[in-house]
């Protein structure tokens, strides 16, 4: 626990949870201000990964302003909906989305572990072609997206290799995982008794 000197000498101690600290970024022209620990209790170098110095890091907190421009402000508001849901946390597919795409950016596990949860659950995203679920799995490493697809496709109506290469003007998938997902379909369907576990590991 710290301390600090008041004006009368006497030292006050920092309690250890409730004496938070702060810090503001600049987001497509908007400032944020929140306390740090919500970054650094998932990710400890959280500032160090994103280019801030320590000396900013001391100034006072109106002139310690942290500069992101490469981020989109709606996606950054839904991060801080689920780190700091102090009137209501993330709710619609967007806010979620964005949260999940930062949690996963900067590794903010925590905020990761829930948007995945959220989204998995929001009409939004059950509505999604599979070939765009399979997308967003890849880019944002959320592995049971991409396995729970993958099932879903093996089992499902025979596949159709031009809707898995261009599926509602979608990115089309690579040849190596549609033919891999072709073969999975094939030896489940000639062996349908067999464990779905094993068709996992042809995909």
């Amino acid at each position: 626990m710290g301390s600090k000197l008041t004006g009368d000498g006497a030292v006050d101690d920092k309690d250890d949870l409730y004496f938070l600290d702060f810090v503001q970024f600049r987001v497509q022209g908007t400032l944020f201000r929140v306390p740090t620990n919500g970054f650094t209790s998932s990710n400890q170098h959280f500032f160090e990964e994103i280019g801030v110095s320590d000396q900013l890091l001391k100034h006072d907190v109106h002139e310690r302003v942290v500069e992101l421009p490469e981020i989109s402000r709606d996606m950054f508001k839904g991060l801080l909906l689920v780190m700091y849901p102090f009137t209501r946390t993330a709710q619609t597919y967007d806010e979620w989305f964005g949260a999940l795409h930062l949690a996963t950016l900067w590794g903010l596990s925590d905020v990761r572990a829930k948007a995945i949860a959220s989204i998995s659950n929001t009409n939004d995203f059950r509505s999604k072609e599979p070939v765009e679920v399979i997308q967003l799995a890849k880019t944002l490493k959320v592995g049971s997206w991409l396995r729970d697809t993958y099932i879903l496709l093996v089992r499902g109506k025979d596949i159709d290799v031009d809707d898995l290469c261009a599926s509602s003007g979608l990115e089309p998938l690579d040849w190596e995982t549609i033919s891999r997902l072709a073969q999975a379909q094939f030896l489940f369907k000639s062996r349908p008794t067999e464990s779905v576990a094993n068709q996992r590991e042809s995909v």
